[in-house]
């Protein structure tokens, strides 16, 4: 996490504010704590951990990301296939 954000103050402008981590399952105690101290220090950079319920929340509201991603990402067609996506 902290190579990202180091890596993301080096992005050109337009500068980014959020680092979205995504994952499939669910985030440690360890880690939502970690990501909460962070958002609350001076950092500019915000960290938001969407965890699978979240993202698929998003994905049904906008169905043309997942059309998108899947023509960007053949991976992102076999994770979809598995059933990670539910109704998707």
């Amino acid at each position: 996490m902290a190579l990202l954000r180091e890596q993301m103050r080096l992005w050109e402008p337009p500068r980014g504010d959020a680092l979205i981590v995504a994952t499939s399952g669910r985030f440690p105690a360890d880690a939502i704590t970690w990501a909460e101290r962070h958002n609350q220090s001076d950092q500019a950079i915000r960290i938001e951990l969407w965890r699978e319920s979240h993202l698929e929340q998003i994905l049904a509201q906008r169905p043309d990301l997942i059309a998108a991603s899947e023509a960007r990402h053949p991976a992102f067609c076999q994770w979809r296939a598995r059933g990670r996506l539910g109704g998707f």
